[in-house]
């Protein structure tokens, strides 16, 4: 037995002393094989409501003390029962689910520099608030260098209009990341990429209506989707992210050059409420060969794209990147299509974030719909290349204050009831703001998906607005190549 666990069994043993002491020997007895047979009975598949809420609130007999709540997973392992790395499940769909209690940790081996997993990590067990499920990258030497969860797509997405595609998506598996009716689950790949999912024939992260407080954290997602053939050739579709539920954290995150969008809502009754998006970098970076754009522009790339589920309240993006390379950084909202499509997206937090270079519009709450109560402060829009609209909101219910609008047009159709501290430089449209050249550190007007450095000098004008994150450098603490 690992020190790690070792401490954690002694632990579970100084919990139950004070109870178990109240007890007879011969009570003790009895008690213990009882426990085993409801044990055994639930590893089958019997459940135990009551039983449930005590192991729940961590109440445990002394047989409960010595389960093991650190379980493994190596390509290098024997698939024997996943205590050890020796016996670490060697799949990602090995792991055996009945053995995952509420507050269990499953570490992923991720080799020297990488290690590549080929099946979907699926998962519908439920931690709790206080005790959530952790799946994790590996902190051990020499096996703390990524988690590569590949598809199995073979090639890269096309581009739009591509002429000739050699991948196979029928051999590819749907999805990296499966959630359906789980809860309090936490996955962290422990430092920037530190889990990598690609070329999944449909999303790399697939949440289910039923799921809630998922966080997801230091995951790369992108060449996820699926090839469309048509009679002017190859095209790519289906986004990086499927977003169903509530509750959910995305923290650390870096989605691009997926199908369609970055981040995409389900359809119909998807149960959308609190989500929040945070210190994430959503764009496309691959570029057409033939057009000044993204590889996937023609697939209406968003950021964030919220289309359908009713009224929905809750979603807050802070401290993050939105662009460069995508048709709109957000769109939020959808009048009604075919009688049941609709989404009125309304308690919208969009804080200490850089909005760069969206191709139509920055920030758009679609028309025509109930948008109320969004909250924009310090963000930066550098809409240099944007053709339409930085902003583009036409309720007049919501609040701007503290951002700096640089460049396109401010299209605020019914006014606003709340605005102060802005700062705006050749943005026509609504008046915002004082009418000033932050002076930036490095802006480009001309290339649609290169990056900006968004530093002003301490005496700029708008020196105290704008995201307080600069560039993506900035926020990645790291060089970022193209």
């Amino acid at each position: 037995m690992d020190r790690i666990d070792q401490q954690q069994t002694q632990t579970n043993f100084v919990r139950v002393m004070p109870i178990w002491r109240q007890f007879s020997p011969k009570s003790v007895a009895y008690v213990r094989w009882l426990w085993i047979i409801v044990a055994t009975l639930m590893i089958g598949g019997v459940t135990f409501p009551m039983l449930s809420t005590v192991a729940d609130e961590a109440i445990y007999l002394p047989f409960m003390a010595g389960e093991q709540t650190i379980f493994y997973v190596s390509r290098l392992g024997n698939n024997s029962d996943g205590r050890s790395w020796a016996s670490a499940w060697n799949e990602l769909d090995q792991i055996d689910w009945r053995m995952i209690r509420p507050g269990a940790r499953i570490l992923l081996d991720g080799g020297e520099v990488e290690m590549r997993y080929a099946s979907t990590l699926a998962v519908n067990v439920s931690g709790s608030a206080t005790r959530p499920i952790r799946i994790e990258l590996s902190t051990e030497e020499g096996r703390d260098g990524g988690v590569v969860i590949d598809g199995g797509r073979g090639a890269t997405l096309p581009y739009c209009g591509q002429p000739t595609y050699a991948g196979d998506d029928d051999a590819a598996q749907a999805h990296g990341f499966l959630f359906d009716g789980a809860s309090w689950v936490v996955v962290d790949g422990k430092k920037w990429r530190g889990i990598s999912i690609r070329r999944h024939r449909r999303s790399g992260l697939y949440l289910e209506r039923n799921t809630s407080n998922i966080t997801m954290r230091n995951l790369e997602i992108f060449d996820n989707g699926a090839a469309l053939k048509r009679s002017d050739g190859w095209f790519p579709s289906r986004p990086g992210v499927r977003l169903g539920g509530f509750g959910h954290t995305l923290d650390r995150l870096i989605v691009y050059d997926n199908g369609e969008d970055a981040i995409q809502s389900l359809w119909e009754d998807n149960n959308l409420a609190d989500i929040t998006i945070s210190r994430s970098w959503l764009h496309n970076m691959r570029r057409h060969p033939t057009v000044n754009k993204s590889s996937n522009y023609c697939t209406h790339a968003d950021g964030i794209q919220i289309y359908d589920g009713g009224l929905i309240s809750g979603i807050t993006v802070d401290e993050s990147v939105i662009g460069p390379g995508l048709t709109n950084g957000i769109i939020f909202g959808q009048t009604v299509v075919n009688g049941n499509t609709w989404a009125d997206v309304q308690d919208v937090t969009l804080r200490n974030t850089i909005f760069t270079k969206a191709t139509d519009n920055a920030i758009y709450a679609y028309q025509d719909t109930a948008s109320r109560n969004w909250v924009l402060e310090n963000l930066t829009l550098d809409c240099t290349t944007t053709k339409y609209n930085c902003i583009n909101i036409d309720t007049p219910q919501h609040n701007i204050r503290d951002t700096i609008i640089y460049g396109s047009q401010i299209l605020l159709e019914n006014g606003l009831d709340d605005f102060s501290n802005n700062c705006q430089w050749q943005a026509d449209g609504f008046t915002l703001g004082d009418n000033v050249d932050p002076q930036f550190a490095a802006i480009n007007g001309v290339d649609p998906l290169a990056l900006g450095n968004y530093m002003m000098p301490v005496d700029s004008p708008c020196a105290d607005k704008g995201a307080s994150i600069t560039s993506v450098q900035d926020l990645l603490g790291e060089e970022v190549g193209w």
